[in-house]
């Protein structure tokens, strides 16, 4: 299985996007940009990855599966790919309009729109002192230098194959990304940020009711948090949310 350069696209919104037609390019001009023809929907704070010659499946692979959003979706291309020492992204709506663009550089990177990240793959990078293949940027708001994705840190991950560290899926945290069921027994799963402190909550509605807690405070040792919970017997169902606690 092969690795290739990919980046992300968030929903910072409130209303749900639909991205048929919009154009993504490493250049200026939207007549030679690509097309997403993928009939997609983005949802308010959703993240979708744009990856360059790989399928869903094969994304997932690499990843791997357990750590990423069940619902991840995935747009491949075939194109123009990162340049290792420096590079812009362009994304235009349907209509044309210019609605995010964001450069980087080779030991100087500035990003002044945080929806757009960066991952170098392929090649390596004197960047941050040290090689950055295989490693991801993230970029904060009117930040002047692109920072590099740490292990466990602001939730990111190292790949189920080969070294990759990035949280591809993972914009807004902290975020459920899965569970196990068994019987009355349920494993809850959230990607979270190393060193804060959680709390989970449930009611039986997903609108009503109470929310009601254990008091049990997790504190998140690395970049996700799992924790079981029993269900009381002549329960049929269960809404969690989780509070991340000052």
């Amino acid at each position: 299985m092969r690795t290739a350069e990919w980046w992300e696209l968030t929903n910072l919104g409130t209303n749900a996007i639909r991205l048929n037609r919009f154009r993504h390019f490493d250049g200026p001009l939207p007549s030679g940009a690509i097309e997403i023809t993928n009939n997609l929907v983005i949802q308010p704070s959703e993240s979708v990855v744009v990856v360059e010659g790989l399928t869903r499946d094969q994304f997932i692979r690499w990843w791997g599966q357990t750590n990423l959003p069940p619902d991840l979706q995935v747009i491949t291309y075939h194109g123009y790919g990162l340049d290792p020492y420096g590079e812009p992204i362009f994304v235009w709506s349907a209509a044309g309009t210019l609605l995010a663009a964001v450069s980087y550089r080779s030991g100087s990177q500035r990003g002044d729109d945080p929806i757009l990240c960066p991952c170098y793959i392929r090649e390596a990078n004197p960047m941050c002192g040290y090689s950055m293949s295989g490693h991801s940027l993230f970029f904060a708001t009117n930040a002047v230098n692109g920072q590099c994705s740490e292990e466990n840190e602001n939730g990111a991950f190292r790949a189920a194959a080969y070294h990759d560290v990035g949280s591809p899926g993972f914009f807004v945290l902290p975020r459920f990304f899965g569970y196990d069921l068994s019987g009355s027994n349920v494993t809850l799963r959230w990607r979270a940020v190393k060193g804060r402190n959680y709390q989970v909550e449930w009611r039986p509605e997903v609108e009503a009711g109470v929310w009601a807690t254990d008091g049990v405070i997790h504190t998140a040792q690395g970049s996700t948090v799992e924790t079981p919970d029993t269900l009381p017997e002549g329960t049929t169902r269960r809404f969690y949310r989780l509070r991340e606690l000052p």
